[in-house]
């Protein structure tokens, strides 16, 4: 049987303006969306190997509210290529070094273009909608050049109710 490769993709959580605070944490709701989400994977046993953000408050907290649920061991840390206009292309040869499972926390555009450009082959063709919150999940048969999206899950689904 061939090796499946999971990569995780998050888009940070619901964050306050910027007029109410310039560093942008999340607001209420959106850390109520991401404990939600947490809780919902950790139910069904998802754990990842690694957990990544582009160091902005928003993703940095949105990672370690996953990490304390989800993550196999050490804790959630930067990585470069992840602010809201890097390159897809720019991120994409340390995503694919990674051994195991990768969980990313980042932002808009590059959350949209990073997943056009591992499932098509080409940052500009859309396909995945994020809000605040949304996980896509994509997996590959190691060695695959493209991945297949295997699960979008947008915080709506996952309010109480």
């Amino acid at each position: 049987m061939q090796d499946r490769q999971w990569l995780f993709l998050v888009q940070h959580g619901d964050a306050l303006a910027e007029e109410i605070d310039p560093d942008r944490p999340l607001s209420q709701q959106g850390r109520s969306a991401i404990e939600n989400l947490a809780g919902f994977l950790a139910e069904r046993g998802v754990r990842v190997d690694h957990i990544w953000h582009s160091g902005k408050a928003r993703a940095r907290q949105t990672a370690e509210i996953l990490a304390a649920s989800l993550l196999r061991q050490d804790e959630a840390e930067e990585a470069k290529g992840l602010k809201p206009k890097d390159s897809p292309e720019d991120v994409l040869p340390l995503l694919l070094s990674v051994r195991g499972s990768l969980m990313v926390c980042s932002h808009l555009p590059l959350l949209g273009k990073l997943v056009a450009r591992l499932v098509t082959g080409s940052e500009h063709f859309a396909c995945v909608a994020f809000s605040p919150g949304t996980l896509v999940a994509l997996e590959r048969t190691a060695g695959d050049e493209f991945w297949s999206i295997s699960l979008l899950l947008p915080p709506a689904i996952l309010q109480p109710g």
